[in-house]
């Protein structure tokens, strides 16, 4: 089964942004994997997508919230942004691959998701 791609033209140049619709058998794979193999890494802790019972209306919530409390002290907040949107592209999966056998993930899973990811 194929996914489907949408293409979303976002300015007028060659720039657009492609959105992939997963097929069903592509969501079972998914939450098979995610059930199998999940991180007790600490560094989770500070992450909100792609994460259960979390979500970036979540972390908006805390940032307000932080806000609030130093600007409610007669104190300043600085913030600093970083639009990551074009590094998705840029990630080298072999390394990336490489790293998952690193931390024990069955050579059999690796080479499932390198061949899943270099034939989408």
């Amino acid at each position: 089964m194929q996914s489907l791609i949408i293409p979303l033209i976002k300015s007028k140049s060659a720039d657009f942004t492609v959105i992939a619709v997963s097929t069903a058998a592509s969501k079972l794979f998914e939450c098979i994997v995610a059930e199998e193999y999940h991180s007790t890494s600490p560094e989770d802790m500070y992450q909100f997508g792609f994460k259960s019972d979390h979500s970036t209306g979540l972390c908006t919530s805390i940032l307000k919230r932080t806000v609030n409390y130093y600007t409610e002290r007669g104190s300043h907040a600085f913030l600093c942004f970083i639009d990551l949107s074009k590094a998705f592209d840029m990630v080298n999966y072999w390394k990336l691959f490489n790293m998952l056998l690193d931390d024990g993930i069955s050579p059999a899973m690796v080479h499932l998701l390198a061949y899943r990811y270099s034939h989408q």
